[in-house]
């Protein structure tokens, strides 16, 4: 029996032990699946404890990130996770055993990843697992001490940007007062120095105007910025004064205009012809053209081109040109000389300092108040010279319609109501009101104004209103000039009268002492803004050529005809008319002929250009009307007083 169980037993033990195929068990380890349940892994389960086997070369590695499987799913209470082998074993031998694997990276190796990072992401999830009441704790504590400390943080950030603020307005405030009181003190200097040279001026006057003296013209329109940013012609307004170059008339003056604009070669010939036409209008004999270009300078500030479209006054220009200044002190140096404005500012006043020469005119805060409208109203009433019906000083709009409504009961008659803002200039800010169209009551006021009123107005012709008021040198004032200067001519303010003396008529040798020449009137029409934007396409010698075929042009025997000013050589779109005529009537149709034949010159079917030719032709046709009723009724009124005169 003993030999028989010997034998089994060693037929036992011979037998070879069945293998497993190797694909199997290659199978069975690479389709693995570790089931992670609420967060525990049952290490005893023979198909964990056959990948043991496998891995036992990277046990501890692998076990290594089982243990961060198992505590991340007890974090977050994770029910159910199916930790994937095949991917265990790739990712593992990438870590060290003291490395951590992340979130992401466990997601990697679950089967179920995607529901096991949706069941981590809800809100509280971390607080439902180990230690889940703990962890809430101290995340309250965490977030309320942060939330302590970035407040406290941030009061304190906030007063120390305060501290900074205040600190920086500080000194920002007392460089303000140290800049305020230095110009303060500036202004107050220039201001005592130009009353000084101004005393002085007036002191020497009749000696200054009656030997040889510089006039130096700067035709600056000192206006607050929000005027003159409103002016997209503000420089060619303050350049529009060439007819201040027309002072050299007298023998003793020589000019030096300072103009804000670019000035070319081919306006400097035009004025140099315009200007040697004296020696003609004396002569009768266009052929006798002076030539006085010695005697004016025309400088243009250096500055305009480092402003350039920037709309500041031409003192400012000029203060900022220190070429220029320098070249106007060797001008007139050891000379007699002085300063011809336009509207002072604080600029003017620094630049006579700078040239150490006296200012002919007005202190620039009171020119500022007077040359408002309002200003214009009270010069008139301390004058007690007569002015239209109207009403100033008026700040809002109540006032204004109760002043209108006012007006209108005391002067029915008047149709057509004219507002002017008060401190705007050049035409600007105006506007107009028939009463006719807008006011329903019109026919019934006029009809109860003659049932009772007595009649205002006997005598319309006679009057004779001053309307605006301008306290410096003016475009009305240059434009003047020029008619003067190509006519030789005098004009009488007190009855407006403008006479010239025409050249002698040539007659025989025998008769040379019978020839005398004849004192006539001249009527004179002007403008200074006439504009056509076609005009820019051409040059201005093109342009004179053209009105030249034309016939348009100035006859200096009979000292009549049309001149033209011209004011700067870029846009070219604006410039000025003076016609001179024997009569009224005839100087009006003249010089809206002339408008006519340049506009239709100008015009093409094509080209629509900006232009106020139409509005003036229009204008002067409605005053030739009014012209034409005036003269009818003259002779009417005539004849009915001789009628009397006979009948008595």
């Amino acid at each position: 029996m003993r030999l028989r169980e010997s034998a089994a037993s060693s037929a036992c033990l011979a037998k070879p032990p069945e293998e497993v195929p190797p694909e199997t068990f290659k199978k069975v380890v690479f389709e693995f699946e570790i089931p992670v349940c609420k967060g525990v892994i049952d290490y005893a389960a023979s198909d964990l404890v056959q990948f043991k086997q496998y891995c036992c070369l990277l046990w501890g590695s692998v076990f290594s990130f089982l243990q961060q499987v198992e505590a991340l799913m007890k974090d977050y209470a994770v029910p159910l996770a199916i930790v994937m082998g095949k991917k265990v074993m790739d990712l593992v031998p990438h870590f060290e055993l003291s490395q951590r694997a992340t979130q992401e990276e466990i997601f990697l190796v679950l089967k179920n990843g995607s529901t096991v990072q949706k069941l981590l992401k809800q809100p509280g999830r971390r607080y439902r697992g180990k230690n889940g009441t703990q962890m809430a704790a101290t995340k309250i504590q965490a977030t309320w001490r942060c939330y302590k400390l970035r407040k406290s943080y941030i009061g304190f950030r906030h007063q120390q940007w305060a501290s900074g603020i205040i600190a920086i307005s500080w000194l920002i405030h007392v460089h303000l007062q140290r800049v305020r009181k230095t110009l303060k003190e500036s202004r107050q200097k220039h201001l005592e120095n130009f009353h000084l040279r101004t005393q002085h001026l007036a002191a020497n006057w009749n000696r200054i105007r009656s030997s040889r003296r510089t006039i130096i013209h700067i035709p600056s329109l000192g206006y607050k910025q929000s005027l003159r940013e409103a002016d997209p012609d503000f420089a060619v307004h303050q350049g529009s004064q060439f007819g201040r170059l027309c002072e050299i008339k007298d023998a003793n003056v020589d000019i030096i205009y300072i103009c804000p604009l670019e000035v070319s070669e081919e306006l400097l010939r035009y004025y140099n012809k315009l200007l040697g036409l004296q020696p003609a209008v004396r002569s009768g004999n266009p052929e006798d053209i002076g030539d006085l270009q010695d005697r004016f300078k025309i400088l243009t500030p250096e500055a305009i081109n480092s402003f350039p479209n920037r709309p500041m006054s031409l003192a400012t220009f000029l203060k900022y040109s220190p070429r220029t200044l320098k070249r106007v002190k060797n001008l007139v140096q050891g000379k007699e000389a002085y300063i011809v404005g336009g509207l002072l500012n604080q600029d003017d006043l620094e630049v006579a300092d700078v040239l150490d020469l006296p200012i002919l005119g007005s202190d620039p805060e009171v020119a500022h108040l007077y040359s408002t409208k309002s200003g214009n109203k009270r010069v008139f009433d301390a004058a007690g010279v007569p002015v239209p019906p109207g009403q100033y000083d008026i700040y809002n709009r109540q006032q204004m319609i109760e002043a209108l409504s006012q007006l209108i009961i005391d002067n029915p008659e008047v149709q057509r109501w004219v507002f002017k803002v008060d401190n705007e200039f050049g035409g600007n800010g105006t506007a107009f009101c028939d009463i006719t169209k807008h006011l329903k009551c019109y026919a019934w006021l006029m009809k109860e104004h003659h049932r009772y009123g007595p009649e205002m107005w006997n005598k319309k012709w006679a009057h004779v209103w001053a309307t605006d008021l301008d306290l410096r040198y003016s475009d009305h004032l240059a434009m003047t000039q020029i008619a003067l200067y190509v006519t030789e001519g005098t004009f009488d303010c007190a009855s407006s009268r403008f006479q010239v003396q025409l050249p002698p008529k040539k007659a025989p040798v025998q008769k040379e002492q019978a020839r005398s020449t004849s004192l006539v009137s001249r009527y004179v029409l002007m403008s200074s803004s006439i504009k056509n934007g076609n005009l820019s396409f051409i040059y201005y010698n093109v342009f004179l050529q053209m009105c030249k075929a034309h016939g348009i042009g100035y006859d200096v025997r009979l000292k009549e005809g049309t001149i033209f000013i011209l004011f700067e050589d870029q846009k070219r779109n604006t410039f000025g008319m003076i016609t001179i005529g024997e009569h009224l009537q005839g100087a009006l149709m003249t010089f809206a002929q002339h408008l006519f034949i340049i506009y239709q010159e100008l015009s093409a079917p094509n080209m629509h250009a900006e232009t106020n030719f139409k509005g003036a032709i229009q204008d002067i046709e409605r005053i030739l009307g009014v012209t034409e009723q005036n003269k009818l009724k003259f002779e009417e009124e005539k004849k009915a007083s001789k009628a009397k005169t006979s009948r008595k």
